[in-house]
């Protein structure tokens, strides 16, 4: 080949063409091929996709008083690579200036960044190595604090950075303090996910749902409002309203703190309840928590109400008597043989606390007879026994709306052993909740209707619109309102003279209702604690106006220390204090003055032991 002048030229062009080839291949890939990667690239440099952090929504008592809420406060982020794009364009300015002005200090980027570290540490309240820790991430999007109040941004905002940003924030808050703490809950430190009570069990609803705004930033990393484009709002959380009365929470948990001081429990709870409803008007535990203090001891936490079954004792007597009240099997009048204190059944002698020879059963609930219940136990049968208290509600959960709750342990007849007849009617080899216990004695107080358990009233949105209403549910008969009359007309002697309750009696109203005290077991021996001074679950449960009740009042202490830990010394006045207040507080007309004076008589009484 002859490298003549048109055979070069023809090279060159050749040339020039293959490199145009492969920059035009280059430019299609780039354009269209990886379009999207480099576009997504360019929108990251100059538009910011802000979080919108959605409002918790508010947890309410029956009244509207807050129990739970959410503080509007600001969360504070920062963009470190626009921050450092900036800073490199600062210094190249301040060079630039150099030779028109030779005394222009020119910045270094460890200077920049020092002086940004001082002023956020001093702004914020955090110390500086965090603050620089933050600054130095490689990406686009980094918290420099949540939770922040306004006089602190302000403090930032006059730095001056454009690269700083402000968000809504929140501070979950519960204004009462421990006040309904096992019931209303609390949240995880993100303040996003409920942790216990409502607040878990409700989260879906109470959290709401997040959104999102885009805004472009200039080539200095400055925001440029007029560009700003709410994508998607955030939709706020949904206010829950509880069946809860504040008032009467507080009535509850200053008497339960003052039994905690005069009897020294290892545990206290309390709830009080409406029977015709179901409603939850108060439930309260101690130990106790502050739901604002993120440092909790887990056990403080647990709500004893629905969780920790234990042996009822003789409070459970109402399920057996009742039942064979309802097969028409016994009436008030019927009388029993109660062996004079000592029975012996199937090898194995069951007490009484007092050398009782005949008594009708009317009688035998006053005195809270344990041999009676036995034997109207054995005329009633294994299979109706354990048909009546599954329809009571035991051995199933209540289906309270709370987190946790434990459905207690109750065998099936095949399981029983051969004294278990006689040992059921008086609270022993069965475990239960309290708030099956109280379920149950609402029951009887409602008629023979056992109702589910109503704690949310109602569900609504910020504006106040109702997204759902709950109402009363009957889960099914229990017994007929004829046996819960009789039952009802027996468990008011209880607290009469001569009952194992008269201290539980309240000034002014007629009430009815059960004590019990039952023996827990020896964690060594296995046995029941039959000691005089051993460890015991002192209870009471019961409710007013005895012919038609408005609410109902369980009080249990799990080891009370005192002299005398029978359920008709420690917890029926607690009983009596508690009901007072709340008969007060809902306006409930006193009885005639001649009730006054029995029930004021009843207060003068000595207590028998259940």
């Amino acid at each position: 080949m002859r490298w003549n002048a048109q055979t070069r030229a023809l090279l060159i062009s050749l040339l020039f063409v293959g490199a145009f080839s492969v920059l035009s291949g280059r430019l299609v890939y780039l354009q269209i091929v990886q379009n999207e990667k480099y576009y997504e690239h360019a929108l990251d440099n100059h538009v910011r996709r802000v979080p919108i952090q959605a409002r918790r929504g508010d947890v309410l008592d029956a009244n509207g008083q807050l129990l739970a809420t959410s503080l509007p406060l600001k969360k504070i982020t920062i963009d470190p690579i626009v921050l450092r794009e900036v800073w490199d364009k600062k210094i190249k300015r301040a060079q630039a200036k150099v030779s028109k002005a030779p005394h222009t200090k020119v910045p270094t980027v460890n200077e920049l960044r020092a002086d940004l570290v001082y002023k956020l540490s001093g702004a914020l309240g955090i110390t500086t190595a965090e603050v620089q820790e933050k600054i130095d991430k490689k990406t686009h999007y980094v918290e420099l604090k949540r939770r922040v109040e306004m006089d602190s941004v302000e403090k930032v905002k006059a730095i001056g950075c454009g690269q700083i940003y402000f968000e809504d924030d929140f501070l979950r808050v519960y204004p009462n303090q421990e006040l309904a703490s096992h019931v209303v809950g609390f949240v995880k430190g993100d303040q996003k996910e409920g942790a216990g009570g409502i607040e878990l069990k409700w989260n879906r609803e109470l959290q709401g749902k997040d959104g999102w705004r885009r805004t472009e930033k200039d080539n200095q990393g400055n925001e440029l409002v007029i560009y700003r484009v709410q994508d998607m709002a955030p939709r706020n959380g949904y206010n829950i309203t509880l069946t809860i009365d504040q008032m009467i929470q507080h009535i509850v948990e200053t008497e339960l703190d003052k039994a905690v001081i005069e009897y020294r429990p290892k545990a206290a709870l309390a709830i009080v309840t409406r029977p015709r409803t179901g409603e939850i008007m108060a439930m309260a535990t101690r130990p106790t928590f502050n739901p604002n203090n993120s440092k909790t001891n887990i056990e403080a936490t647990r709500n004893r109400g629905i969780t920790g079954p234990v042996e009822p004792g003789s409070t459970f007597k109402i399920v057996t008597i009742s039942a064979a009240m309802n097969e028409g099997l016994v009436n008030l009048d019927t009388e029993f043989f109660c062996e004079n204190g000592k029975f012996l059944y199937n090898g194995k002698v069951l007490h009484d606390h007092e050398s009782y020879g005949t008594m009708n059963v009317h009688r035998g609930i006053q005195a809270s007879s344990n041999i009676l219940a036995a034997k109207v136990a054995l005329e009633l049968g294994a299979a109706k026994l354990h048909e009546y208290i599954v329809n009571f509600g035991f051995g199933t959960r209540t289906g309270i709306p709370l987190p946790g709750e434990e459905q207690g342990i109750f065998k099936p007849v095949k399981k029983w052993s051969g004294i278990s007849i006689v040992h059921l009617p008086m609270g022993h080899e069965i475990s239960v909740t309290p708030i099956q216990m109280i379920m149950a004695f609402g029951a009887i107080a409602n008629g023979g209707l056992l109702m589910k358990p109503i704690l949310v009233q109602k569900v609504t949105d910020q504006e106040g619109r109702v997204v759902q209403q709950y109402y009363p549910t009957v889960v099914r008969r229990a017994v007929s309102p004829k046996a819960a009359e009789m039952m009802s007309e027996a468990l008011k002697s209880v607290i009469e003279k001569g009952g194992t309750a008269e201290k539980a009696a309240v000034p002014g109203y007629k009430a009815a209702g059960k004590t019990g005290t039952a023996q827990k077991l020896d964690p060594e021996t296995k046995r029941y604690d039959t000691r005089k001074d051993g460890r015991v679950i002192a209870s009471f449960i019961g409710y007013l106006p005895a012919d038609d009740p408005e609410f109902c009042v369980l009080v249990m202490l799990d080891e009370p220390q005192a002299k005398l830990t029978y359920g008709g010394q420690v917890a029926a006045p607690m009983f009596s204090n508690i009901s007072a207040q709340v008969a007060r507080h809902l306006d409930i007309i006193p009885a005639e003055k001649s009730q006054i004076a029995v029930n004021d008589h009843a207060t003068q009484g000595t207590t028998h032991n259940d």
